[in-house]
């Protein structure tokens, strides 16, 4: 294992992994009909009946095959469900805490289980786009996956997401827009309400980078990120957008969204911190390497673009040694934070040129 893919796993190892991460078959989420909420009596009668199963990456199960024999064996794959609420002015009356208000899909009204039917929707475009089988699909959705009527397990979940974002093989974003609509196509902070929300921002942000830091050489599209959109109002055809690279400026990083619980801000930038540094150190290898091979025998000079990669000054040494390393001729630095000794040490070296 390469140091690099050892600082990734470190990485990964060190998000918080406090109470199991529950998923449910796709299938049993299908016949179920809806988002159910996870308090006690249900969540006990779900696990003993097996509709929620705890996910351990690289397990195998069997699947039938096309006559319903044993088809042989696969791993299970985990989508997780990242998204926000969409019914934020439910109530329940049992609940006390301020903060635990609103719910994920509508409760009430024509619109009553619209996130449950899009979602249901895009892992059947995903099944069938990436040739999965439906049995081993497995689904991590806040609501039925984290416990909701138990403060203290609550919580443990919550701040156990990032580990449950990185367990994931794909992520999916359920939302209300149009396939057309300009914008929702090419960043997933321009989804309407979804990208505006820290939470949703560091969920996509983590699972995002984690790709493309382990991604192979070959692989042109690593991130696995997909919204879901309707393309055809009248027969409620929907179609999924895949998010090949998410590029973060300064402007729209995780911290920067909104959060229902302003305490959960320092949570928020820790996570962020914590996955740049390691993020920086690993993809100026990756990109120089990348970009010197693409290169190898062609005439004129070795460019590198690195802009809008949250470089920070901890990563200078290691985009220097890079460039050494593969021959860069010039950097494309736009959109970092190298602060002003990083970027004095790379144009003094003719590395870069600020424009």
């Amino acid at each position: 294992m390469g140091c690099g893919q050892s600082a990734i796993s470190k990485l990964i190892g060190d998000f918080e992994h406090s109470t199991p991460m529950l998923v449910m078959p796709f299938t049993q989420f299908k016949e179920q009909g809806r988002i159910m909420r996870s308090v006690k009596k249900w969540r006990e009668e779900a696990l003993k009946k097996g509709w929620l199963v705890e996910f351990k990456r690289g397990e195998v199960a069997e699947f039938q095959g096309p006559h319903g024999g044993n088809g042989g064996k696969i791993s299970k794959v985990a989508i997780f469900i990242s998204h926000t609420w969409w019914d934020r002015d439910f109530k329940d009356p049992w609940i006390k805490d301020h903060y635990d208000v609103g719910a994920p899909d509508f409760q009430t009204g024509e619109k009553k289980d619209l996130k449950f039917r899009v979602i249901c929707k895009g892992v059947e475009e995903l099944i069938e786009k990436k040739f999965l089988f439906a049995q081993n699909v497995m689904i991590w959705v806040d609501w039925q996956s984290i416990s909701q009527d138990d403060k203290e397990e609550k919580l443990k979940g919550v701040k156990s997401l990032i580990h449950y974002a990185a367990m994931c093989d794909y992520m999916l974003v359920p939302t209300e827009d149009m396939f057309e609509e300009r914008g929702v196509a090419t960043d997933p902070y321009r989804i309407r309400d979804y990208g505006k929300r820290a939470w949703c921002r560091i969920e996509y942000f983590v699972f995002s980078l984690l790709a493309e830091m382990q991604a192979r050489e070959d692989e042109e599209n690593p991130v696995q990120l997909y919204t879901i959109l309707l393309f055809h109002p009248e027969i409620q055809r929907y179609v999924i957008q895949q998010y090949p690279k998410v590029q973060l400026g300064a402007n729209v990083m995780p911290h920067g969204g909104a959060l229902s619980n302003p305490d959960d801000m320092a949570l928020i930038k820790a996570l962020e911190d914590k996955i740049v540094d390691v993020y920086g150190h690993i993809i100026v290898e990756k990109m120089c390497k990348a970009a010197a091979k693409a290169k190898k025998g062609k005439e004129g000079p070795l460019v590198v673009d690195l802009s809008f990669k949250m470089l920070r000054p901890q990563h200078v040494d290691s985009l220097i040694n890079a460039c050494n390393k593969y021959k860069v001729d010039e950097l494309y630095l736009q959109g970092n934070q190298l602060g002003r000794d990083g970027e004095f040490e790379l144009v003094s070296r003719g590395l870069w040129r600020p424009r």
